[in-house]
């Protein structure tokens, strides 16, 4: 099995980052590669949450669901943690599966899980702090995993190199 390559981006916008995430669709590249987090803050406005359809689509409500619904629909998986630390965040992609091990694995702890979530996927630990910062912050954090000719592409798509 080649090995598994991770790079990411961070988007100040939730726009900006399903602006990607169809681009890399529109160039056939295997959209199970990626995987998105973000975080879930609330409007005081309006209700915000995730729900089940009953065909088993993840659906989301508030200003965030147009944006989470057309990624979930594209993205392998998808769900929403509060996370102590950090605070309500929607994945979408490898990075939930990945999530659920870090939880079930008894040694465990909260505020570091999303950061050993993103360390296992590949991304260095000198990123892996940045990664964490973005989310909390309030951007979109973009993963892509796969091997290096996959990332190649995928630099290609993103527009220029990423360290």
């Amino acid at each position: 099995m080649a090995k598994q390559h991770s790079i990411e981006a961070i988007y100040d916008t939730h726009s900006a980052a399903l602006q990607v995430v169809r681009e890399f669709e529109s160039r056939d590249f295997d959209t199970t590669q990626l995987s998105v987090a973000s975080m879930a803050y609330q409007s005081d406005d309006l209700v915000v949450g995730c729900y089940c359809t009953t065909a088993n689509h993840l659906k989301a409500l508030g200003w965030f669901g147009g944006f989470w619904n057309e990624l979930w629909g594209v993205l392998d998986g998808g769900a929403l943690f509060v996370i102590p630390g950090i605070g309500p965040v929607l994945l979408g992609g490898p990075i939930v599966s990945t999530f659920l091990a870090v939880v079930d694995d008894p040694g465990g702890e909260g505020a570091g899980m999303l950061k050993t979530s993103i360390h296992r996927l590949g991304i260095p630990k000198n990123r892996v702090f940045a990664c964490e910062d973005a989310i909390r912050t309030k951007k979109s954090l973009l993963l892509v995993t796969g091997t290096a000719e996959d990332l190649v592409n995928a630099k290609a798509i993103l527009g220029a190199a990423v360290p």
